[in-house]
């Protein structure tokens, strides 16, 4: 299955499309599939779950100096 773009017949790009997807994991945390979803209201719920994890989110150089070294 091909994602993002497509061309019209007319030779026109298509609109991006948006879509969210979810892993699937098994009882022994392997990975089983990814499921897509292009529900305009999921997506639209994804992207404010996003935004308001971003908002605490923490830079990966801020975060190596507060974490003591393991190696």
């Amino acid at each position: 299955m091909r994602h993002g773009r497509v061309r019209h017949p007319a030779g026109r790009p298509s609109p991006p499309r948006s879509g969210i997807a979810r892993f699937v994991f098994g009882e022994d945390d392997t990975t089983l599939g990814v499921v897509l979803n292009e529900d305009p209201a999921e997506v639209a719920l994804a992207c404010q779950v996003r935004d308001a994890a971003w908002h605490h989110a923490t830079r990966t150089t801020d975060f190596a100096k507060a974490v003591a070294s393991t190696g």
